[in-house]
């Protein structure tokens, strides 16, 4: 058993335009996850407390935001819109098969 372990990427943009009263931002990312530790099942009939932890699988997380905020001023008066929309998708790279007790368990 290994430590579960990560490299994490991270790009973003942000612009102000129009004297910052526009203001536009977007970022990327993408984590790898390695050696994600889980906790194995076996029969309660052993008597264990608790499952032991293995390695099972790596995963990767990516994801794009976007974002857009105008802001404007008369006076007293303050006015702010925003709005961003985003995506994020995790994804299995590697899984683990794993041997317990008699039980092939797919996870």
């Amino acid at each position: 058993m290994e430590w579960e372990t990560s490299k994490q990427f991270d790009l973003g943009l942000d612009l102000l335009l129009f004297n910052n009263s526009l203001e536009i931002v977007a970022d990327y990312f993408r984590k790898d996850i390695d050696n994600m530790l889980m906790q194995e099942p076996l029969p309660t009939t052993l008597g264990f407390p608790m499952f032991p932890y293995s390695n099972v699988g790596s995963m990767r997380n990516t994801g794009w935001e976007f974002g857009i905020t105008y802001r404007k001023a008369w006076s007293d008066f303050n006015f702010t819109a925003s709005a961003n929309i985003s995506t994020y998708k995790n994804e299995v790279t590697w899984v683990m098969a794993m041997q317990s007790m008699g039980m092939h368990l797919i996870m």
